[in-house]
């Protein structure tokens, strides 16, 4: 894909969070990560809703403290690195 025919992709919360835990779409949000030419955007506010639902899946015992901290470590690397 040439630079005139990239483009950019906005990425709500529900997208976002595939990113990061296996569930039906995550395939989809790999290849999205894995192609240099689009754009990805995200919110300031879906940076906040990512962080409450995987809060809330310690709540619930889907993943542990830890897995939270690593998720959310991998996501800020993500952010800083576009």
């Amino acid at each position: 894909m040439s630079e005139a025919e990239a483009y950019v992709v906005f990425f709500d919360t529900s997208a976002l969070v595939k990113r990061y835990h296996r569930e039906v779409g995550a395939d989809v949000m790999d290849a999205a990560f894995s192609d240099h030419s689009i754009t990805r955007m995200i919110s300031d506010i879906g940076v906040i809703e990512c962080y409450s639902a995987f809060a809330r899946r310690v709540c619930t015992g889907d993943i542990t403290a830890e897995d939270f901290r690593a998720t959310i470590k991998e996501l800020a690397e993500d952010i800083e690195n576009g």
